[in-house]
């Protein structure tokens, strides 16, 4: 870490393992991190970090939502980088930081984040570079394409490395790295080889990466999947490691099965230029993909491996096959995604873009060029803060609408409580919260749904049309985190019920007024 750094920059995610944006962080510290910059690794989810990022900067992680802004605000961080991730722009914004820099991910996930407080949006994808400058012009884009260190992956052949995790040198290993999650369709790979293994006895699945949510159960719903197919014997998972470049040679093919996942409220989710790709195409292996985002950038259909579409797991199959069978045409298609990679993806050009960004958005020409980056601010919720006045003799009427934990409702109503002297206090919730919520006194009514906690606006029309009916002099809505725009549902349902006095309450235990439009 350099003593006394130029520019102090932060990077803020939910995650820091062996996933795409993560590896860009890793890769741009640890390339620049001898100059004169110093790096923050701010994981907003989870004390755990890789020990890579650990050597190149500073790891931090506070549930405390507070002690995050102070953090930045002690370590006079100059750039916050993000990567599809609210509340690290909305802390930002929060400290004072000067820059906040967005790095989105694939297109059907770039526009899910709000970019109001963000000042510079670098996009890894023309679609997405497209997009971002048409409904973005105020703001500073540029694109950049993900790099790989061809000096790190490259080809290797461990045959030694096959003999300790026991699997046989003759066998032909399709490997998966990257993230555990529903996204990848990992579910659907596992039937197409399945159905391969039939005919193609050598064949051998390596699935390796951490689980992105474990709460969810994947994992454990992969596992129960293989062993009900009969196929535990030819697939193996493998933990994720801080050392990618010693896997990917132990593979004959490298495989992405991602963009037929259909997620409620965003759409298909889809591929970027995937960096898992790029470093397997570095370690010269022949790649089978599908269609998903931008993976076409790096797969050459026919040249370095076979893309087909992300419904068509018969094609994939079929073209599977024909890289088991064919010795030469691997190791004809490795060699050209080794020169792609070469060619188009370093990471040395890649780190070069990403330093010119830092310098110029810290600079009084950006600043100058680009005076209204902030566009929309104003109106924005983090930009009007409430505060309860006394109304005097008056009585309010509230009504709180309880998506937040048990911490947070108290802390609601506590400062209800504790800040006015007569009111009525009316609470709307998920049935399963009822008996809980039944513990507060001074309660006038208590109303529910059922079904799914999501606030879906169709089904709980008619109890928004009850709201609306009752006129109350205040709507609070208690959010467990900072409402950014992943929770498109509740934004949703604050402009149907439309009160003029809507207030948020987040995980900060600060209150906004929301402007209604």
């Amino acid at each position: 870490m350099i003593k006394h750094p130029r520019i102090s920059i932060a990077f803020i995610s939910h995650f820091f393992g062996i996933g795409g944006i993560e590896r860009t962080f890793l890769s741009i510290a640890e390339q620049l991190k001898y100059k004169e910059y110093a790096f923050h690794f701010i994981n907003l989810s989870s004390p755990v970090f890789q020990q890579r990022f650990q050597k190149c900067g500073l790891c931090y992680y506070s549930p405390d939502y507070h002690e995050v802004i102070q953090y930045l605000r002690d370590n006079q961080v100059a750039i916050v980088q993000t990567g599809n991730c609210d509340e690290g722009s909305y802390l930002a914004y929060l400290a004072g930081v000067p820059v906040i820099v967005e790095r989105p991910d694939g297109f059907s996930s770039a526009f899910l984040s709000d970019k109001t407080p963000v000042d510079a949006v670098i996009c890894s994808t023309r679609k997405v570079a497209e997009k971002v400058q048409e409904l973005y012009p105020h703001k500073y884009s540029r694109l950049i394409f993900n790099g790989v260190d061809t000096r790190r992956f490259q080809p290797r052949c461990y045959l030694l490395q096959r003999r300790q995790h026991d699997i046989s040198e003759d066998a032909v290993i399709i490997g998966y790295c990257g993230r555990i999650a529903e996204e990848k369709c990992i579910d659907k790979l596992i039937k197409v080889f399945a159905r391969t293994l039939q005919s193609h006895e050598r064949a051998f699945l390596i699935i390796a990466g951490s689980e992105h949510r474990p709460e969810d159960g994947y994992r454990d719903r992969l596992l129960e999947q293989i062993h009900t197919l009969h196929i535990s014997h030819a697939v193996r998972f493998m933990e994720p490691t801080e050392k990618p470049e010693e896997l990917y040679p132990l593979f004959d093919i490298a495989v992405l099965s991602s963009g037929s996942f259909y997620q409620e409220g965003v759409g298909y989710v889809t591929e970027g230029v995937p960096n898992a790709v790029m470093e397997a195409m570095s370690c010269s292996l022949p790649i089978m993909a599908t269609d998903s985002g931008e993976t076409s950038a790096l797969v050459r259909n026919g040249e370095n491996g076979f893309i087909v579409d992300v419904n068509d797991w018969e094609g994939f199959q079929e073209k599977l096959s024909l890289l088991i069978v064919n010795t030469a045409l691997r190791m004809t298609m490795g060699r050209k995604s080794r020169a792609i990679v070469e060619n188009e993806f370093t990471i040395e050009a890649m780190v070069d873009s990403y330093e010119e960004v830092y310098e110029y958005t810290c600079s009084d020409l950006f600043r100058n060029k680009y005076p209204n980056r902030r566009h929309g601010m104003d109106e924005h919720f983090l930009s009007h803060p409430f505060a309860w006045t006394d109304p005097g003799h008056k009585k309010i009427s509230i009504l709180l609408i309880r998506s937040a934990s048990d911490a947070i409702t108290s802390g609601i109503y506590n400062d209800i409580h504790k800040k006015l002297r007569s009111y009525s206090l009316s609470v709307f919730c998920h049935e399963s919260h009822l008996e809980n919520t039944a513990q507060y006194t001074h309660i006038k009514d208590i109303f529910s749904f059922s079904g799914t906690p999501r606030f879906e606006i169709q089904r709980l029309r008619t109890h928004i049309d009850h709201i609306r009916s009752k006129k109350f002099d205040y709507v609070i809505f208690g959010i467990n985190d900072l409402l950014g725009k992943e929770y498109e549902n509740v934004f949703e349902c604050i402009q149907a019920i439309g009160h003029h006095n809507t207030i948020i309450v987040n995980r900060l235990n600060r209150k906004f007024r929301f402007p209604i439009n």
